[in-house]
Formats: C-alpha cells, sequence, structure tokens
C-alpha cells in the first residue's frame, strides 16, 4: 500500500487519479491494510487541489516572499487533534520545523535550491 500511497501522493498533476486512490486508501485503513497518516495526507493533497482547507496540516506552499508556509487549515485547534490521533506532531511544531528547514536551504544556488524544495516537500509528504 505504501508504493501505491506515493504514486498518488506524487500525481499532483492529476487530481482524479488522486481521488480515486484516496477512495481505495480509505477503504484499506478501514480493514488495516494502509496507514492512516497516508490517508490524512492524501486527503490534504485532494483538498488543497480543490482548494479546500486541508484537515491534518501536512501541505505546504511557497508565500509571495518565497517563504515556505501551511496551506490553509480549517481549524487549528481541530488539525492539532487530528493530528495527535495519528501520532502526529503538533502542527505548530512542524510548520515551525518546516519553515526553518525551508530557509536553511533557501541560500543554495537556484538549482540545487529547487531540487531542495522538491526533497522537502517529498519529505513533508514521506512516512
Amino acid at each position: 500500500s505504501r508504493a501505491a500511497w506515493l504514486v498518488a501522493q506524487r500525481s499532483i498533476d492529476d487530481p482524479g487519479l488522486q481521488r480515486r486512490c484516496l477512495e481505495a486508501l480509505e477503504l484499506a485503513i478501514t480493514h488495516g491494510d494502509a496507514d492512516p497518516v497516508h490517508g490524512a495526507f492524501l486527503l490534504d493533497r485532494v483538498r488543497m487541489a480543490d482548494g479546500l482547507d486541508q484537515l491534518y496540516g501536512s501541505q505546504f506552499v511557497l508565500d509571495e516572499d518565497g517563504d515556505l508556509v501551511p496551506w490553509p487549515v480549517d481549524d487549528v485547534a481541530a488539525v492539532e487533534h487530528r493530528r495527535r490521533r495519528l501520532g502526529l506532531p503538533a502542527f505548530s511544531e512542524h510548520a515551525a520545523d518546516m519553515a526553518a528547514q525551508w530557509r536553511a536551504r533557501r541560500g543554495q544556488p537556484d538549482s540545487e535550491r529547487s531540487s531542495a524544495a522538491r526533497q522537502q516537500y517529498h519529505a513533508a509528504t514521506d512516512r
């Protein structure tokens, strides 16, 4: 299930595929065959593609100043609760850590920065 999740998670140019995979992943989670964290991350990704607030705080984007910031969340307290239920670090800590890692990588040349941004993006979504 991890390999299938990775394909879906990284198919950012195909939200339809992500939605279909999310349905299958939710079924697998129900039967204990997939990691619920993967479902949470993919759900956030699908919601982001639909322009909706995320529920688990797993997706980050660059703001107008080039800083890494979380895609909007529906309710910070609810996000913290959902993350805690899945054993994820607190959203506030996760967001601060992601931003600090991004700032540390910003000083690299453009080609390395682009690669670093992709790696950071995948590190935020890999589990």
